[in-house]
């Protein structure tokens, strides 16, 4: 796990690493930087690393990994959330052990949540057309 946080003011280093059994994380990792992350500027100012040996200590399914951030100030998680929209505070993730040996990077994003205006919006525009389309079968 990488972050790149250029808002320090809003997020500190994270306080706590916690994990189930079989997961074996700390602070610091090896490369330094989120592999291939250095084409689109993504500068690693903290990371997590699973211990040696990489494959199996790292997350496997059914197991889990939590890094319990303190915020900052008079921070919101409404403004990290933004700052990850915005991309000033970015999550990336390098994933290791595919059965093939190799393994692949990308950034996290949070997901956008429509509002309940949109959602109305499309409901009523799906009832119209299924209305429409009894009416021409009729």
């Amino acid at each position: 796990m990488y972050f790149d946080d250029t808002l320090p003011a809003l997020l500190g280093t994270p306080g706590t690493i916690a994990q189930s059994a079989g997961v074996s994380f700390s602070a610091n990792c090896a490369p330094g930087n989120l592999p291939g992350g250095s084409p689109i500027g993504f500068s690693s100012n903290y990371c997590a690393d699973s211990n040696s040996p990489v494959q199996p200590m790292g997350v496997n399914p059914g197991e889990w990994l939590r890094l319990t951030y303190t915020l900052q100030g008079t921070a919101t998680l409404d403004q990290v959330l933004a700052a990850m929209t915005d991309g000033s505070y970015r999550v990336g993730v390098h994933v290791q052990g595919f059965a093939t040996g190799g393994s692949e990077s990308a950034l996290a994003a949070p997901r956008s949540v429509p509002e309940p205006a949109t959602c109305l919006l499309f409901g009523t525009g799906l009832i119209t057309l299924g209305r429409l389309g009894r009416r021409r079968r009729a």
